[in-house]
């Protein structure tokens, strides 16, 4: 009971749809991952529903991260002591290129569905 006095959403909305809307409205709500209810909220709220992104997206963008904060540690070290370590650099520019190219490939990949 208590939960129900601290709901803040608490009117109901029971609408009809087509087959056709019905169709079009399930494939957007999926490819946006979000809830029916959050769907249209956003959708009342003058937001766009966009895709959600590929499943590895975030394991990728904390990759990305971890590269770009190691060339940065690699960056101060050159401008500190002037000394390059230009094969460290590198791996980690290849890692970065390597990352990127895995997230065009995925995102390309979705196009094609």
């Amino acid at each position: 009971m208590m939960s129900e006095e601290k709901r803040t959403r608490n009117n109901r909305i029971h609408f009809r749809l087509s087959d056709e809307e019905y169709e079009r409205f399930m494939a957007m709500k999926e490819k946006s991952g979000l809830s029916t209810s959050e769907f249209f909220r956003q959708l009342l709220n003058g937001c766009q529903i966009n895709e959600a992104p590929p499943v590895d997206y975030w394991d990728m963008v904390k990759q990305i991260r971890h590269y770009g904060y190691t060339m940065n540690q690699i960056a101060k070290r050159i401008n500190l002591f002037g000394i390059p370590d230009v094969e460290a650099y590198q791996r980690n520019a290849d890692a970065v290129f390597a990352i990127l190219e895995t997230i065009e490939t995925a995102v390309l990949s979705r196009g094609k569905r």
